[in-house]
């Protein structure tokens, strides 16, 4: 069965699409927001389709860590294919945007692209170590400023990520579930808007 969501921010709708019956739409009150910040310096800005949510590196002071925003809907991903719009607006040796995905506790998956490597890669974070998987081995340097859109793909235990021509793909040791999340490095300001998932359920 393919449940497909679409996030409109701050106030969450979400569309169940099956066969039958139609769609139905839920609305999260605009209180609760659409994200859940666990840390570093993020706002949301506009509303409905029109939202952006921002990481403001100016604005955060830690000297340790990883920005992190949960995501309230879906709760529990874990397959189907997610998009992302992202714009990467400043940053001091990196400019960075990620998608996180199979959050458990303090683990979680992460893929991102970043302009100090010119690629899409896939990483794991454990507590506060964090593990490269797997670069993607097309490179480019995508404008600065400018919107880009980011899709992951997690069928079973493959998973597959590209912004516009980068590639790349790996096969996980096991299935993955958990909320999405947004990810950037601690120096980094981006912005992200427009979330879509298309959920697979077994």
């Amino acid at each position: 069965m393919l449940t497909t969501f679409c996030v409109l921010l701050p106030a969450i709708v979400v569309g169940a699409e099956q066969r039958t019956p139609p769609i139905v739409q839920v609305t999260i009150p605009l209180e609760r927001g659409p994200i859940r910040e666990v840390a570093g310096q993020w706002t949301t800005e506009g509303s409905g389709d029109a939202a952006v949510i921002t990481h403001d590196a100016k604005k955060w002071n830690a000297k340790e860590g990883y920005p992190l925003a949960l995501f309230r809907q879906p709760e529990n991903f874990s397959g189907g294919t997610v998009w992302i719009d992202f714009k990467l607006v400043d940053g001091g040796d990196d400019y960075s945007a990620g998608l996180v995905f199979g959050h458990r506790g303090t683990s979680y998956y992460y893929v991102r692209y970043n302009t100090k490597d010119g690629n899409v890669a896939l990483w794991r974070m454990d507590g506060p170590k964090r593990t490269v998987i797997k670069h993607g081995e097309d490179h480019a340097q995508l404008p600065k400023g400018e919107w880009h859109r980011l899709q992951l793909r997690v069928d079973g235990t493959k998973v597959r990520v590209s912004v516009r021509h980068l590639v790349m793909e790996h096969e996980l040791d096991q299935p993955i579930s958990g909320p999405l999340g947004l990810w950037t490095k601690p120096d980094a300001t981006t912005s992200f808007r427009n979330l879509q998932v298309s959920e697979s359920r077994r």
